[in-house]
């Protein structure tokens, strides 16, 4: 990891649930790295999945495999004991996606390797890029593959969503949500509050993800 390049922080918006019924949802989060024995890099890998009504065990299921196949692919490979050739996080990403999804109505990971963020996804799963100057971008693939890769910089956040709820609200509402919030939870806390649906009280989980500003 160069120097220049800041940890990352993250956080939950809204929490999973025991015995749900509205869409049983699992989350995943490791963050590690290496800094010593010649080599450098920040890893990061974020995983959210969402089951079919009263189904939480197939989205736990499915997310703890999905992540132990990550782990041993692409994170293990960059450490120094690892002898093979650095792994292709696309790759990768296009097997964990051929999993069986018969009960999982969306998913999404991301693996962050230093600024470098490989996303997946399936179903209704989204996710955005923020950037105080562009403002919030839905992050699509150019061949509709659901993988694709961006930067995230210093001062920018990804935002990740295993529902559509997140679809249905406006981008200017995430954008004024995250970057008017005076830390990464009061940022949660305003998206949680513009995600609940009224005749809900449950909070669709999401991951944000935030990389400081270098110094």
């Amino acid at each position: 990891m160069s120097t220049e390049i800041k940890s990352l922080i993250h956080a939950q918006v809204g929490k999973t649930r025991t015995g749900a019924t509205q869409g049983d949802e699992a989350v995943y989060t490791f963050t590690g790295g290496l800094r010593g024995a010649g080599l450098e890099f920040e890893f990061s890998l974020f995983g959210l999945a969402r089951g079919e009504p009263g189904r939480g065990a197939e989205a736990d299921g499915f997310l703890r495999e999905a992540a132990r196949h990550l782990l041993r692919e692409i994170y293990l490979p960059l450490l120094p004991w690892e002898t093979v050739d650095r792994p292709n996080p696309h790759d990768t990403l296009s097997t964990v996606m051929k999993f069986d999804t018969t009960h999982i109505e969306a998913a999404i990971f991301a693996v962050i390797v230093d600024q470098y963020v490989h996303l997946a996804w399936h179903g209704g799963a989204q996710a955005y890029h923020l950037a105080s100057a562009s403002g919030v971008e839905p992050i699509v693939s150019e061949d509709e593959t659901g993988i694709t890769s961006l930067t995230l910089s210093g001062g920018e956040y990804l935002l990740l969503c295993a529902t559509g709820v997140c679809q249905e609200i406006a981008t200017d509402d995430v954008y004024q949500a995250v970057y008017q919030a005076s830390s990464l939870f009061d940022a949660c806390d305003r998206l949680a509050a513009i995600t609940k649906k009224p005749d809900e009280d449950v909070v669709p989980p999401a991951i944000l993800v935030h990389r400081p500003h270098d110094d």
